[in-house]
């Protein structure tokens, strides 16, 4: 994740992120992106599938950021919420067999617990609001801010069955 973590500028939120990092379940380095193969391209499928997807939302982060115009401490936003998105997506613990459809909402209770001082709390609280709602209209609570979009944006494409990103040659491999 140091290479992905090496994009965010801000050195509280980049902290912040890698200690959430560090919280992350074994199973997360292991695991595919999809349960069931159904959704997620071949780079974000077997042994390290979700980190394979983790990598391709922040691909698709960096090459929005291109053309949008956002500061830097919106884009670290948004790459902090991608790096986490989906942390607990077979839930806690040890995991379970496939996905939990509030993994989101799960990651983002997790993420929010502690370490307050390291990001000002409204920063944390937009993290943890675009981890909640990366899943779009497959959430609970769907996306509302451009911030918020643009995670789910990045999170859906990069689950786009057809998709290959070659995120080595770009250096987030």
């Amino acid at each position: 994740m140091d290479k992905l973590l090496r994009w965010i500028k801000d050195e509280r939120v980049k902290s912040w992120c890698q200690g959430k990092v560090e919280m992350l379940p074994a199973y997360f380095w292991k695991v595919p992106a999809s349960s069931t193969g159904k959704h997620h391209p071949r780079f974000a499928q077997g042994e390290g599938g979700l980190v394979g997807h983790t990598r391709g939302c922040v691909w698709f982060a960096l090459q929005l950021f291109e053309v949008l115009d956002l500061d830097d401490l919106e884009q670290d936003i948004i790459l902090a919420a991608l790096i986490l998105h989906d942390g607990f997506k077979y839930g806690g613990g040890k995991g379970q067999e496939f996905t939990v459809d509030d993994h989101g909402e799960l990651a983002a209770s997790i993420f929010a617990a502690g370490e307050e001082d390291l990001v000002k709390n409204g920063v944390r609280h937009m993290i943890l609001d675009c981890i909640e709602k990366h899943m779009g209209k497959w959430g609970k609570r769907l996306p509302e801010t451009e911030l918020e979009k643009i995670v789910h944006l990045c999170d859906y494409l990069a689950s786009r069955k057809d998709l290959d990103i070659r995120c080595n040659k770009v250096g987030l491999g």
